[in-house]
């Protein structure tokens, strides 16, 4: 069932670096000697560019969004849809 939270793109990253719409030029590789050799910089251009929620490679081939908004990770986590999808991804019913 929808709830009032349920189109929110703040919750579900719609528009916001989210795997499904991204345009993958701009995604951010954090496997990289250089996203190693100073972590803070790329987190703070990142989230200058993209907000909370970054469009990301965690290996070349693996798109992923990475929550980097306190706020936004706290609305995720409490947002049942979202729990209630992880739960059904990891299969931790």
């Amino acid at each position: 069932m929808p709830t009032a939270h349920s189109a929110d793109p703040v919750l579900h990253g719609v528009g916001r670096g989210s795997p499904q719409d991204a345009d993958n030029s701009f995604r951010v590789p954090i496997y990289t000697d250089r996203f190693a050799a100073d972590p803070h910089a790329a987190y703070a251009h990142m989230r200058e560019r993209f907000g909370s929620l970054a469009p990301i490679w965690l290996a070349p081939g693996v798109p992923a969004t990475l929550v980097i908004g306190y706020w936004t990770a706290l609305k995720i986590m409490h947002d049942p849809e979202m729990r209630c999808g992880a739960r059904q991804y990891f299969s931790c019913h």
